[in-house]
């Protein structure tokens, strides 16, 4: 009944409350990449893509430039592997290019 409000006060305890009850997990900061060109901030996904027959899959690599939404890259592979998204990164680094600084984020799963 969150949210309900009446004279019985049923949904009420949470009324104007900003901050978290007591006991709530501490909020935590999320890092933020910022670009303010191209080439400076790239991000990658795997996402699940229907084959020709019931139950099967492929699973599609993309990586996109996120100042200018720029898909520059795209690998479809019948499984999913870190080898094959570190491959992914290494040739689209390597054509599009990267400055020294960049490093990157997360771990293929």
């Amino acid at each position: 009944m969150f949210g309900v409000h009446d004279v019985s006060g049923v949904g009420t305890e949470h009324a104007g409350r900003r901050t978290p009850p007591a006991g709530a997990a501490p909020s935590t900061v999320c890092p933020e990449l910022v670009a303010t060109a191209p080439r400076q901030v790239y991000s990658w996904d795997i996402t699940k893509l229907a084959g020709p027959v019931k139950g099967t899959y492929f699973d599609a690599y993309v990586m996109i430039d996120i100042y200018s939404r720029y898909l520059v890259g795209v690998h479809v592979h019948a499984h999913e592997s870190g080898v094959l998204a570190r491959e992914l990164m290494e040739q689209i680094l390597s054509v599009h290019g990267a400055r020294r600084s960049c490093t990157p984020i997360g771990e293929p799963r």
